[in-house]
């Protein structure tokens, strides 16, 4: 099993029009996702920000539970933002992770549209829980990242589909995808059906 890393952009994503912007982060995307990725087994958590007071802001919210008030009220709270780095650009993190690990992840986008050479999510975790290479798992914000970032992507994974209405927030998006990429319930099922068999 190689690591797994998460990265949430709000550089090279798009506006409504499909104009590419910047985005505004918000305290529960970092709060909340760092608790998810934590709660999975995510190596690490990255914000990924061009904009300076977002990354300052991100910052202050890490220190805040780390090492300020809200880790004297809420110990365990800390114990996830510790997986939390913020970096400037995708490359960056790709980087980043390359160093640690010795080479280059194998990315995948999320995307609530459909397109044509979709990744289905079975895929990606025979990637996660059988290789030994890290895989990044993108996530964008604003109306999704920009066709720069999807098409230099290993691949895109279906959409997530619940009924007649499909607007989830980024922080469910995330829920739900690591539940369904790195549940133990799942791949041990996997695992013992092969041996069964």
């Amino acid at each position: 099993m190689g690591a797994l890393y998460v990265a949430l952009l709000h550089g090279q994503v798009i506006d409504k029009t499909g104009k590419e912007i910047s985005s505004a982060l918000t305290h529960f995307d970092v709060h909340d996702i760092a608790r998810t990725c934590r709660c999975y087994g995510v190596e690490r958590y990255f914000i990924v920000t061009p904009l300076e007071t977002m990354r300052h802001l991100a910052q202050r919210m890490i220190s805040y539970w780390n090492s300020g008030l809200g880790n004297h009220a809420i110990p365990n709270r800390g114990d996830a933002m510790e997986i939390v780095e913020v970096e400037t650009t995708l490359d960056r993190v790709v980087e980043w992770i390359s160093e640690k690990d010795g080479e280059s992840p194998r990315t995948v986008a999320t995307s609530a549209s459909t397109r044509d050479g979709l990744m289905e999510y079975e895929s990606v975790r025979s990637w996660i829980w059988e290789e030994e290479f890290p895989v990044l798992v993108l996530f964008g914000t604003a109306y999704g990242m920009s066709e720069s970032v999807l098409s230099g992507c290993d691949g895109i994974l279906e959409p997530i589909r619940g009924r007649h209405w499909n607007h989830l927030s980024v922080r469910s998006a995330v829920a739900i995808t690591l539940e369904r990429l790195v549940s133990e319930k799942d791949n041990k099922a996997k695992i013992e059906k092969s041996v069964m068999s």
